[in-house]
C-alpha cells in the first residue's frame, strides 16, 4: 500500500505526519477483488479462489451448482448469507483472512475460497505522533477504527466502539 505523507504543524514546535493511503498496492498494481490463486496446502483444495470484502460492504458471489451449506471459518472477520440456491452475499466484518467453504447437494465442495477483509484504503487516514499511531475513517468526520500497531488506549477504545456497534447490530436495532 503506498502512503502519501504530509507533515502538518499542530503546535508551535510540535509536528505531526500524516499518512493518507490509496487504492494502489506497493507493488503499483491494482490487483483485482476476486482472483484464482494456486494449489495450497493445509486442505484447500486444487483450485482456491481468492475474494477481497471491505469491512462495511457486500460482495455477492454468484455458484453454477445450487448451494446447501456455507462453512466460514472465522465468521467474526466475514458474514455469509445464501440468498438464494446460487447466490451468497458476503459482508466484511472485521480486518483479517479466512476461508470460506461452500457445499452443494450430497456435501459436494462448490466454492473453497479465501476470503481477505481489509479497511477501505480510500477512507483511512493514520495520525504518526512521535512513537504512537492512530487511525481512523474519515468520510465526512473521522471515527477511530481498530489496526494492529495502534497506540493502545486508542486501540481499545476502538474496539470498544467496535463491539458496542457489533452487539446494537445483531440486537437488530440502528446504531445512532
Amino acid at each position: 500500500m503506498t502512503c502519501n505523507t504530509r507533515t502538518v504543524a499542530v503546535s508551535a514546535g510540535a509536528l505531526l505526519l500524516v499518512c493518507f493511503t490509496g487504492p494502489v498496492m506497493a507493488d503499483g498494481v491494482r490487483h483485482p477483488e476476486v482472483r484464482r490463486l494456486a494449489p495450497v496446502e493445509g486442505g484447500l483444495g486444487d483450485s482456491v479462489m481468492e475474494v477481497r470484502v471491505t469491512i462495511d460492504f457486500a460482495r455477492v458471489l454468484t455458484f453454477a451448482e445450487a448451494a446447501r451449506t456455507v462453512i466460514i471459518g472465522s465468521p467474526g472477520i466475514v458474514d455469509g448469507t445464501l440468498n438464494d440456491d446460487h447466490t451468497i452475499v458476503l459482508t466484511g466484518r472485521a480486518p483479517g483472512v479466512t476461508n470460506l467453504i461452500v457445499l452443494g447437494e450430497g456435501g459436494r465442495e462448490v466454492l473453497n475460497a479465501i476470503v481477505s477483509v481489509t479497511q477501505s484504503s480510500l477512507q483511512t487516514t493514520t495520525i504518526y505522533s512521535g512513537g504512537e499511531l492512530k487511525t481512523f475513517s474519515c468520510t465526512g468526520s473521522c471515527t477511530p477504527i481498530l489496526t494492529v500497531g495502534d497506540e493502545s488506549a486508542h486501540f481499545s477504545k476502538a474496539r470498544g466502539q467496535l463491539r458496542e456497534r457489533q452487539d446494537t447490530l445483531s440486537a437488530g436495532t440502528v446504531p445512532r
